[in-house]
């Protein structure tokens, strides 16, 4: 039988389409390269082995730990390795391993400085706090706080993803640096100190500075002690006639737009937490700064805290 012009359009048609979706699946038939399984490389990164052979390391997103123990001789770098090549095998025998990538559309396309994607990492099965990785790490004293260049704009819009879990990393930190756990009290040059900076929030529009005593005696703040950061501004705690922080007492400094109308009070949340409102205006550069405790007369420094952690140490 002869096809017309139309049927022969039609029939061609047909047939493109039909070759199309066998190439298709063809194309598919291995489908997107899975990860078959990952590898601890250091403290803080571990490395994604996929199906077809190709790899690609993944760095946690809001911590650093002690450098990579083949490289660098440090006295935590083995100790933050093993305890993280234990949780990540361990979750992964077990099928509890989550992986949890950064967006590509959020800062540098989702990854670090040197190329490497980001993410939060969980050992349970669920993407709760308890069962991240990096809290545990934090919370060991085997790594510290260290949020790269958050943007209050993207955290206000929702791209939050290096910030999501940082009160929980906060909060684990201030136990760790409480307890001279880690890091804390083994590499610490501060480490005999009783009163430091724990932690510094430098983004959204209530930063904080965690001052913590954790000595066994209370400490006057009002008797000379002052906190500056790099550019020099000085908080005076004279100025706050109350600021008597007690033994394992928590400080936290506020500044940015959340302390304007409070700005030059003080409260006292509990017993042993206490709330000063220092400016109503940014104080704590979001890319790096440094924090320093100064002890009564100007004698010395106390406690110098600063962010990023970019030395040869942590890396």
């Amino acid at each position: 039988m002869k096809l017309t012009g139309k049927r022969k359009l039609v029939g061609t048609f047909l047939i493109v389409g039909t070759l199309a979706i066998c190439l298709i699946l063809v194309l598919n038939r291995g489908g997107t390269p899975k990860v078959d399984r990952y590898e601890v490389t250091d403290g803080d990164t571990i490395k994604a082995h996929l199906s077809d052979g190709n790899s690609f390391l993944i760095r946690y997103a809001a911590v650093n730990a002690p450098g990579n123990p083949q490289g660098h001789v440090q006295t935590l770098g083995k100790t933050a390795f093993d305890f993280n090549k234990e949780l990540i095998q361990n979750a992964q025998d077990a099928g509890n391993l989550i992986v949890n990538l950064k967006p590509t559309d959020e800062g540098n396309n989702g990854k670090d400085r040197d190329g490497r994607p980001l993410a939060h990492v969980f050992v349970g099965g669920e993407r709760s706090a308890e069962d991240n990785v990096e809290v545990r790490l934090v919370a060991k004293g085997y790594a510290r706080l260290d949020v790269r260049q958050p943007c209050d704009k993207d955290i206000a819009n929702g791209k939050d993803f290096d910030v999501r879990y940082a009160e929980d990393l906060i909060t684990a930190q201030i136990e760790a640096a409480m307890a001279r756990r880690g890091w804390w009290g083994e590499d610490d040059e501060y480490a005999d100190s009783d009163l430091i900076i724990a932690a510094i929030k430098q983004w959204s529009d209530d930063e904080i500075v965690y001052i913590i005593n954790r000595g066994s005696e209370p400490v006057n703040l009002t008797d000379g002690w002052r906190l500056e950061d790099y550019a020099g501004h000085p908080l005076f705690f004279s100025n706050f006639p109350d600021c008597v922080l007690p033994p394992g007492g928590l400080l936290r400094v506020h500044s940015h737009s959340a302390a304007k109308e409070k700005k030059g009070t003080l409260k006292y949340r509990t017993d042993t937490e206490i709330d000063l409102y220092w400016r109503g205006d940014p104080i704590w550069n979001q890319d790096e700064d440094i924090g320093i405790l100064y002890e009564p007369n100007n004698a010395s420094e106390v406690y110098f805290y600063t962010y990023p952690l970019t030395t040869d140490y942590w890396r």
